[in-house]
């Protein structure tokens, strides 16, 4: 063992230590400890992956192939074995991604399902506004294929969309569109985003069974800039 290795040892065991005396020992410092057991024993070239769980990427804009998992920890939402499996992404379109102030039916970003093995449906959903005042969006509508779904109820710096109803059969594809309004107070350089800030924000069955989606929240919608009228 070369004196590289051994320092590289000895400052990731300080670290560890550090934190663990400054935490407590829950299900969120586990999944640290596991995520970061990679880079700690990597070191030795003997042990890839500690306690069983699994090495995961945070999700910052999106969780895709996301397992439908069920609480465990603060922040994240770890996988389980169910069968029950959701591809999940949030899209946009980057050279539609700009608006200007007062603009009407802006698609800010797009949701895609498909279910796996049992089938899917989107009851209510609640999306967090960030990135400028809630009075700066006029209406806000969920859409599939040009039918409206669910009219945004604007409650603080909420929109609460209800009784979305949304199915799919496993194995299908879906496509749900937000659709804004926006008024003349928006100014130009901000940059809208809808968040989806935990788990109960969105309301989802699989199998007529409840499900959590998995991945850190809050899931960080697309971005809707601000430009000038002129554009």
């Amino acid at each position: 063992m070369n004196i590289k290795k051994i320092l590289n040892f000895y400052l990731v065991l300080t670290l560890t230590l550090t934190m663990g005396s400054a935490l407590s020992y829950s299900d969120s410092v586990k999944y640290y400890a596991s995520v970061f057991s990679s880079g700690v024993w990597g070191i030795f070239g003997d042990i890839e992956n500690s306690g069983g769980y699994k090495n995961v990427s945070p999700l910052n804009t999106s969780v895709t192939y996301a397992d439908l998992s069920t609480q465990n920890g603060s922040n994240f939402y770890s996988q389980n074995n169910n069968s029950a499996v959701l591809n999940f992404d949030i899209v946009n379109n980057p050279e539609k991604s700009f608006a200007k102030p007062g603009a009407n039916g802006v698609n800010i970003m797009s949701f895609i399902f498909k279910p796996q093995d049992q089938d899917f449906r989107l009851k209510n959903l609640t999306l967090k506004i960030a990135g400028a005042s809630p009075d700066s969006i006029k209406s806000a509508q969920l859409t599939s294929d040009g039918t409206v779904l669910s009219t945004g109820d604007g409650v603080d710096e909420y929109l609460r969309f209800k009784n979305i109803d949304y199915r799919l059969n496993a194995g299908d594809e879906g496509t749900l569109n937000v659709i804004l309004d926006l008024n003349e107070n928006l100014k130009v350089g901000n940059r809208l985003r809808l968040d989806i800030e935990t788990p109960d924000d969105i309301e989802i069955e699989a199998g007529g069974s409840p499900y959590k989606i998995n991945g850190y929240y809050p899931i960080k919608g697309k971005y809707l800039s601000i430009v000038q009228s002129n554009i």
